[in-house]
């Protein structure tokens, strides 16, 4: 079981009055029994330069602790390879076979979160955003490759894992960085007090 105790705190600010700038932050502090605490923040911004016409743009971190499937999760199934039966065993990555084929343990996730755009209104019915967006995560879990060979079925008896030829376990093993831009246009065809039809269209790339 984890705990996890949590303190929030948001406010939104008026830079200035000429172009409509505001700004809004936030910060979120994190205590979990398991991993330690965390503080993560926000900060955004919007400018708007006319009433069909605004900036927009935010930065902000995150965090993400291991759930108790990757902590605990253990498992031994029959996998077929080049139609043999190999029995694979997912153990847990804080456990006497894990960590004597070198798994440190599990640590958290981090993130750096970017994105820029615009939102353009020129009437009532029509709007188009679009936005840029980078998210960069380190440490991110992923499962181990399958792990064989003589050392490995010999780590694997001293365990008493007798039936078992390939190991695999949960790792923090890659960083990886998401980014494209977003667009979408939206249209309303029809507006009435009982209802409201329109068309959007979303691209993503």
């Amino acid at each position: 079981t984890t705990e996890i105790y949590t303190l929030s705190l948001h406010d939104a600010l008026p830079i200035c009055d000429i172009f409509q700038w505001n700004v809004a932050v936030a910060g979120r502090y994190e205590d979990y029994s398991d991993f330690g605490s965390t503080f993560n923040w926000k900060m955004s911004h919007r400018v708007t330069l006319s009433d069909a016409f605004a900036l927009r743009a935010s930065v902000s971190t995150g965090f993400r602790a291991p759930s108790l499937q990757q902590q605990f999760f253990t498992s031994i199934a029959t996998v077929f390879v080049d139609g043999e039966p190999t029995e694979t065993g997912t153990f847990a990555p804080s456990s006497d076979v894990a960590q004597a084929l070198g798994s440190p343990g599990l640590d958290a996730e981090e993130s750096d979160n970017y994105s820029a755009g615009f939102t353009y209104s020129p009437t009532a019915d029509f709007n188009l955003t679009v936005d840029f967006y980078r998210i960069d995560i380190d440490d991110r879990i992923v499962l181990s490759e399958n792990l064989s060979g003589a050392a490995v079925q010999q780590i694997l008896a001293d365990a008493g894992e007798l039936n078992t030829e390939s190991v695999r376990y949960f790792t923090n093993a890659i960083d990886s960085r998401t980014q494209g831009v977003d667009i979408v246009a939206t249209y309303l065809l029809q507006r009435s007090e009982e209802r409201r039809v329109g068309k959007e269209c979303r691209s993503r790339w």
